[in-house]
């Protein structure tokens, strides 16, 4: 049998289309070109055309599946981004923990009236201590989240008013009532 009438095999064509992908979605042309430069041939030693793998991506969907391929990169990058945010500001917490610790110290040491600076330090590592570790379990909290309770908190906390306080539909519209119509 006449090898060119012979249908590439499956896994040859995943092949393919994983290295496509690999180089970067390039095209048909490029990817012929890397499949001969490799010698990257299926089993009966053949490399496909620029034709044939154009025909590949279309009916086999590379380009969608490609996106699928490049949004899990990206919930993974994320993901990392989060975690480093998060152990960042841990570390920052921990430092203004030690922050007060020295300040504390110091001013069992050497007395209230000896310096200002170990007042200060504890004041600081205090605020900076909370402001991190509020921080880091917030976004921890939200990255946890599913698509619905995130919603769910962000329409929470738009529904506050400047000062925190809940602003009420109803006196919103008992407003509109009073403003005066333009008929």
């Amino acid at each position: 049998m006449d090898k060119a009438k012979i249908p590439y095999d499956e896994n040859y064509k995943e092949k393919c289309k994983t290295l496509w992908y690999a180089l970067g979605r390039v095209e048909p042309m490029q990817l012929v070109r890397k499949l001969k430069e490799d010698k990257t041939t299926d089993e009966h030693g053949r490399i496909p055309t620029n034709i044939m793998v154009a025909k590949w991506m279309r009916e086999l969907s590379w380009h969608i599946w490609a996106d699928e391929m490049d949004a899990k990169a990206m919930v993974l990058v994320e993901d990392d981004l989060i975690m480093r945010k998060v152990a960042m500001l841990k570390e920052q917490a921990n430092r203004g923990f030690e922050l007060q610790i020295m300040g504390m110290k110091s001013l069992r040491e050497d007395g209230f009236d000896s310096s200002s600076s170990a007042v200060q330090a504890v004041k600081v590592g205090v605020d900076i201590e909370r402001t991190a570790r509020g921080i880091g379990e917030m976004i921890l909290k939200l990255a946890k989240m599913d698509d619905d309770t995130l919603v769910n908190e962000i329409q929470k906390e738009l529904s506050k008013g400047v000062s925190g306080q809940v602003i009420e539909a109803d006196e919103l519209v008992e407003e509109k009532e009073d403003e005066p119509r333009a008929d």
